[in-house]
């Protein structure tokens, strides 16, 4: 038997709930596991990829089961108490949820097989977790979401005391890195987690707090407040950022402009975009013109000020790409480095020398 606040088990269930795929592969991880003891609870969900634990103070006798998720999830939803009372029959297999008006049976199975969740004993690293949902923000959108490539995957590594975050996809790239609060090993320590998941992570952890990260050969946890999340890493080689830097030549024209601006243009100029987005910015003196031709759609132009340095120049840009990155973009100026039209075009956030990105240029 455990009893527990209504609400507080609602959340917990919300939470874990992200990890239980609509069709899983196993016929087990359409459950969420519970269990109670020592004051607490606990539920937990897998997809395999993913898997999350969220931990919450109970009080009553020590038990473990597997619950549809899907059964439980409406049911507590849809109790109207402040309080919850989870009671298992041991000889059926089933548990009794009970309020002081109500009382349910739901057909429950065994936990034995349930897939473990672990939590974070040992970190590698620590940082404020809001600091790690900023990163996962500007650096993940560049991975290659529905592949099945290492590319589809971030890289994080641990250089001395900072954490450096790294995606990249074949038409765009992000970097950035942070200094780490506390670090249990300072050599290099790479490890490539799904795009996809890497988000939920961040969309799941809390937004306040210190996030704990512990890394071992195949997998990656996470712990922040009450919530565990573990994750399969990626295998294989990833790009070096390095590298990919150096290939870099150094710009000929620097554009100093408005992330607002720029990302009003690049919002109107989508509605006429096809898949491949090809935009145009024409740079004469300060003035920029950006502008769209689609032979299907129409065109657009919009023209505003900007503050230049170097040589005029014409640039085609994917217009979708463009208008992923100033979605994230939170500073007031982005940066525009430039070269000729066929080389890569970097952007850098005013403000943030730890951020830049690169877009390769559409040749017209």
């Amino acid at each position: 038997m455990a009893i527990m606040n209504k609400n507080v088990l609602s959340k917990a269930i919300g939470v874990v709930m992200k990890a239980v795929g609509a069709s899983p592969v196993l016929p087990l991880l359409s459950n969420i596991l519970f269990e109670s003891n020592n004051g607490k609870s606990r539920v937990a969900g897998t997809n395999l990829e993913i898997g999350i634990g969220c931990t919450f103070p109970s009080s009553g006798k020590e038990f473990k089961t597997c619950i549809p998720a899907k059964v439980i999830s409406s049911l507590v939803d849809a109790i109207n108490a402040d309080e919850i009372e989870l009671e298992l029959n041991a000889e059926d297999h089933s548990i009794m949820v009970m309020t002081e008006s109500s009382t349910s049976n739901i057909r429950c199975v065994p936990s034995d097989e349930f897939p473990d969740i672990p939590e974070v004993e040992h970190p590698s690293f620590t940082l404020p977790v809001i600091q790690f949902k900023e990163l996962v923000q500007r650096v993940a959108f560049c991975s290659k979401a529905n592949s099945d490539s290492v590319l589809a995957g971030v890289q994080l590594s641990i250089e001395g005391k900072n954490l450096v975050m790294f995606a990249v996809d074949g038409f765009h790239m992000s970097y950035e890195d942070t200094v780490l609060l506390a670090v249990s090993r300072s050599e290099n320590m790479p490890f490539i987690v799904k795009g996809t998941s890497l988000d939920t992570i961040s969309r799941i952890l809390p937004d306040e707090g210190i996030l704990s990260v512990q890394v071992e050969p195949n997998k990656a946890m996470f712990h922040c407040g009450e919530v565990d999340v573990v994750t399969q890493l990626l295998g294989g080689e990833f790009p070096s950022y390095r590298q990919l830097g150096r290939a870099i030549s150094p710009p000929s024209t620097t554009l100093t402009v408005s992330t607002l601006e720029l990302l009003r243009a690049a919002r109107q100029l989508r509605v006429f975009a096809s898949e491949v987005g090809s935009s145009k910015l024409d740079i004469k003196g300060m003035l920029v013109r950006y502008s769209i031709i689609a032979q299907d759609r129409g065109d657009s132009d919009v023209n505003f000020a900007a503050i230049k340095k170097g040589a005029d120049v014409q640039v085609g840009l994917n217009v979708h790409l463009l208008y992923e990155l100033l979605e994230v973009c939170n500073t007031e100026y982005v940066i525009i480095e430039m070269g000729d039209s066929q080389s890569p075009i970097t952007f850098k956030m005013q403000g943030l020398d730890s951020f830049y990105h690169v877009i390769m240029p559409i040749v017209f």
